[in-house]
């Protein structure tokens, strides 16, 4: 019988394993030290350059028994053939330009501890579509990703404090930026010529509405005090013209109200929510927004300002929570677009002027709170034929409905309860007084 070599199968198996370890248990095979360009500092080992033609990089923790802590400034730059490149926790810099036109990489973890990701790092990394950031990250430098052509998302996490100038400029496919509120300085076109931006930021994000040049949806979060979202405001009438913003703050805690003409005669806002928390649209907030097509209003809302949606001659729609007690003068003044406008029963006042030459309005509802339809409220109103209104309103003033279409009023009262004036409705208006609704 054949003596078996029991050492030989022992030193087999231990190899074995060890192969093993090294490609799947955490881990590929590190790169070679001879692959790289070193230096030995101070005990620690710098990665300046890249000798081998393997395009799949693995940086090793160690060389030499020193710990490899710095890619410097261009270590791997210009490596077209380089497909991917893998770093280690223990790296403590990366260095200016140290990956740039590096055209094949896909993506690419920066592990935790780096603090800045320097001018020009990953710029015209062309195939780069993915990137994971570190939670001690601060400072994203000028031109970072730049020309960064297949990046669709990126997540700037919590920490960072500032964009450099141009960063993701020429993203052209960047469409989903994460901002987080610890932001406080983005430099110019750092979003500019990106893809349609979908933005999601904190409070301070707003800086980085300056540097696009393409439409926006703004998602924002966080608590907001009134002067921040007035800011918003400002930032927004700084823009560059022919941009299409919805500016979603429904998942945003506001306070006290959106101030005068916070948003006025914006051209570029086309969406609007707003922050919870919020009880007041002050006088002319949304004065002359052409392009505002929609406006969600939110429950705790108690009163819709003079003039707050003047002019908004776009907006065919709103829906008025029924928590608002008063709608004031010329709040839709010249609404062109207006067409349906349902008054909850919470509404108390609905003063003078609210909806008139809305000349699209064909359907309105009267809540059962109000008491007296002012005078002008819904005067030249040409598509409005007929209306409802409800017995607890006692007067019509003079010309609540003249120069309108009406020609047919169902009133739920009786004859005695209403009083109305001359000039309130056009001639040749017919009133059905104790209308029960058939």
């Amino acid at each position: 019988m054949k003596k078996i070599n029991l050492k030989g199968i022992i030193t087999a198996v231990i190899l074995a394993s060890l192969t093993l370890c090294l490609t799947g248990c955490g881990g590929e095979k590190e790169s070679p030290a001879k692959d790289f360009v070193t230096l030995e500092i101070n005990g620690e080992v710098i990665i300046s350059g890249y000798k081998s033609q393997i395009p799949d990089i693995i940086v090793p923790k160690k060389i030499k028994g020193k710990p490899v802590t710095i890619i410097s400034d261009g270590a791997f730059n210009g490596l077209k053939f380089v497909t991917s490149i893998k770093l280690h926790d223990g790296i403590k810099k990366i260095g200016t330009g140290s990956f740039s036109g590096c055209e094949q990489i896909t993506s690419i973890a920066v592990p935790e501890g780096i603090t800045e990701i320097g001018d020009n790092t990953f710029r015209d990394c062309e195939k780069l579509e993915n990137i994971t950031l570190p939670s001690t990250l601060k400072t994203i430098g000028k031109n970072a990703f730049k020309a960064c052509k297949s990046l669709k998302e990126i997540n700037i996490p919590e920490g960072v404090e500032s964009i450099g100038e141009a960063a993701f400029l020429d993203c052209h496919s960047l469409s989903k930026v994460y901002l987080p509120s610890s932001i406080n300085s983005i430099g110019l076109q750092s979003f500019f010529n990106t893809q349609d931006l979908e933005i999601t930021m904190g409070a301070n994000g707003s800086f980085c509405l300056t540097k696009t040049n393409k439409n926006l949806k703004i998602k924002v979060i966080g608590n907001y005090t009134t002067a921040q979202i007035s800011d918003f405001g400002k930032i927004l009438k700084n823009m560059p013209k022919n941009i299409s913003i919805a500016l979603d703050m429904g998942d945003a805690v506001g306070s006290g109200e959106i101030e005068e003409d916070s948003f006025d005669y914006e051209e570029n806002l086309t969406s609007f929510v707003l922050p919870k928390g919020i009880t007041k649209i002050s006088r002319g907030a949304f004065e002359n927004c052409n392009n505002l097509l929609e406006v969600v209003l939110q429950e705790g809302l108690l009163e819709i300002g003079m003039s707050a949606f003047a002019g908004c001659d776009s907006l065919e729609f709103i829906s008025i929570p029924n928590t608002v007690l008063k709608i004031d003068e010329g709040a839709f003044y010249y609404s062109d677009a207006l067409k349906e406008i349902i008054i909850p029963d919470s509404v108390k006042h609905l003063e003078a002027h609210a909806f008139e030459s809305c000349s699209s309005l064909e359907k309105v509802a009267i809540g059962k709170g109000i008491e007296i339809i002012k005078r002008d409220t819904f005067f030249s109103c040409p598509l409005l034929t007929s209306i409802t209104i409800p017995a607890n309103v006692k007067r019509i003033e003079n010309g609540a409905f003249f120069a309108s279409g009406i020609k047919t009023i169902n009133y739920c009262g009786s004859k005695d309860q209403l009083k109305t004036y001359s000039d309130t409705f056009p001639y040749g208006v017919t009133i059905n007084y104790d209308y029960s609704g058939e």
